[in-house]
């Protein structure tokens, strides 16, 4: 991956052994699932690791979730690789213009989006949050009680101080999914702001990983 922060995440499962195929995806495509479809059918196809991977282990962030997470689900049941296990960090994320406002005032704040940058998109937030917010909800829910997903274990990695999506919603669909049988592990930081569990704390961070990787046999996904 060209992105650095995604290389990062990549390390930890290179360090245990694990190939690994980071698929990055813009503002737009977060909210656009043509956009992410084309992003995931170009990087997947164009993975030169282990296209046909025996195994597969997921980790998502943020709003990808919502949005490619549909998409990688249909490229892994369309190919031998079989789903073992998925992580989430700060996620799962619904489509919300209260999240999506604050999650490019976090950007502006890090130097990461220009202010007039940020406030086109958040006018294009607007009115796609007003025409189709709901249905892409429904989509979303849909993803994330599927039966690809009720059949792996699940591990939720989030922050009570996440300014972007409260806690209270990830630990919500934490309690729905165990509650359709579901193995879920999950671990809550207390001050870490959104997708900031790792650069907070590091070592936490992959341990978690670690563990979740050694407790389901993971360790030749």
């Amino acid at each position: 991956s060209k992105s650095k922060t995604l290389t990062k995440y990549a390390q930890i499962y290179e360090e245990l052994g694990l190939q690994t195929t980071c698929i990055p995806l813009t503002i737009p495509e977060l909210w656009l699932r043509p956009l992410s479809k084309r992003t995931v059918k170009k990087r997947m196809g164009t993975n030169k690791l282990r296209p046909q991977a025996e195994n597969t282990l997921l980790h998502v962030f943020s709003g990808s979730s919502a949005s490619h997470l549909t998409h990688l689900l249909n490229y892994i049941r369309s190919s031998p690789s079989n789903l073992k296990g998925i992580i989430f960090d700060s996620s799962p994320v619904g489509y919300s213009l209260q999240a999506g406002l604050l999650a490019i005032e976090m950007l502006k704040k890090q130097g990461k989006m220009l202010p007039i940058v940020g406030t086109a998109i958040g006018l294009t937030g607007r009115l796609m949050s007003a025409i189709f917010s709901d249905y892409m909800n429904r989509l979303a829910s849909e993803t994330w009680l599927c039966e690809d997903l009720r059949t792996i274990p699940h591990l939720y990695l989030y922050s009570s101080n996440d300014e972007v999506i409260g806690s209270a919603f990830i630990e919500e669909w934490i309690g729905r999914q165990r509650e359709r049988g579901v193995q879920v592990d999950a671990h809550e930081w207390k001050d870490s702001a959104h997708v900031r569990l790792f650069q907070d704390d590091p070592q936490k961070y992959q341990k978690q990983i670690a563990d979740f990787l050694a407790k389901n046999h993971l360790a030749d996904v």
